[in-house]
């Protein structure tokens, strides 16, 4: 579904939508990240379910292939050497942590993913992220 849409984002034929099966109808939070030659071309998504899984991941794919603001658009020509990655996320959990130790302790690499807050501003890391930390 993520590769249809971003072929038909970059205007190179591809099948339409499939209907929607029943998973991929309830709402989730989803993120697509898009990479070309192993880099970083693009990585867009949401942390609240807003709605289905099957419309956000068309939606997001499109829009992480075209309209990441920190990265140029993917082109047609860059399609053989684009990997993408639909990531599913769970509904957000506190952490409860007094201090940075206590709170690397209670992560999960590999399999927790981060939302840091401070300032009025958030930054997300995606469980797959902690692949590419010392």
């Amino acid at each position: 579904m993520a590769e249809a849409s971003v072929r038909r984002a970059v205007g190179v034929p591809g099948p339409p939508p499939p209907t929607l099966r029943p998973a991929l109808a309830r709402p989730a939070a989803a993120f697509v990240t898009i990479h070309v030659d192993g880099r970083l071309n693009g990585c867009l998504g949401t942390v609240e379910a807003v709605e289905p899984l099957g419309r956000a991941v068309d939606r997001l794919a499109r829009d992480a292939a075209l309209a990441d603001p920190r990265l140029p658009p993917l082109r047609a020509d860059q399609l053989t050497r684009t990997d993408l990655e639909v990531s599913v996320l769970s509904p957000g959990e506190p952490l409860p942590a007094g201090d940075r130790d206590e709170l690397l302790a209670a992560l999960r690499p590999g399999r927790d993913g981060l939302v840091l807050a401070a300032g009025g501003r958030r930054a997300l890391f995606l469980p797959d992220v902690w692949q590419q930390l010392p």
